[in-house]
């Protein structure tokens, strides 16, 4: 897991140093260094510990990856939407870094003219204001971006509740607590 996160910074690097952003490169780093790390790496060891063969832990694989890539979404819209005060720390924190999350890529895909410009001009600026930020959360909910995460998120969701559901062997039913604690992780507003 350790190695693999190193793989998700290093990728997370790179992509930030890149002008066109994919899709699918964005959800390799959420898969290395966030999904893996957060979720998979912590449910597998604690399977292992409990005597988990090979089996439940590719199960726990293919039910963390889609549930741990949505709990990142969910954490880009949180940094840049959420109340400061309920997450416990400062909104704006991925726009002054020039993080290329999926909600700016797709922005910047979808985005025209003043508004392309204006959050190209300011990603990454250190001294990002209160009201830049606000104008770059305007123009991510006006190209449809904030919609789009949301959407994608209740796929991934969907698709962490089928690998569940699909566990075979009752390696599902055993684990069928997990479902609450998808839920409870990408409903959470802090």
């Amino acid at each position: 897991i350790a190695e693999e996160t190193i793989v998700g910074q290093v990728l997370d690097e790179f992509t930030e140093m890149e002008d066109d952003i994919h899709e699918e490169r964005i959800f390799a780093v959420q898969e290395y260094k966030t999904a893996r790390y957060t979720i998979e790496g912590p449910l597998q060891m604690g399977a292992i510990l409990a005597g988990a063969g090979e089996a439940e832990l590719d199960f726990i694989a293919g039910f963390s990856r889609p549930l741990g890539i949505a709990y990142q979404m969910q954490d880009d819209i949180l940094g840049i939407f959420g109340n400061p005060s309920e997450i416990g720390k400062s909104v704006g924190g991925d726009l002054r870094a020039g993080k290329k999350t999926l909600l700016i890529s797709y922005a910047l895909k979808k985005a025209s003219g003043g508004d392309k410009e204006y959050l190209s001009s300011r990603l990454g600026k250190r001294d990002l204001g209160d009201e830049e930020m606000k104008q770059m959360g305007e123009i991510i909910r006006k190209t449809g971006s904030l919609r789009y995460s949301e959407e994608m998120i209740e796929q991934l969701l969907q698709q962490s509740k089928e690998e569940m559901r699909n566990g075979g062997e009752g390696i599902g039913d055993r684990y069928a607590f997990l479902e609450g604690f998808a839920d409870y992780l990408l409903g959470r507003e802090a």
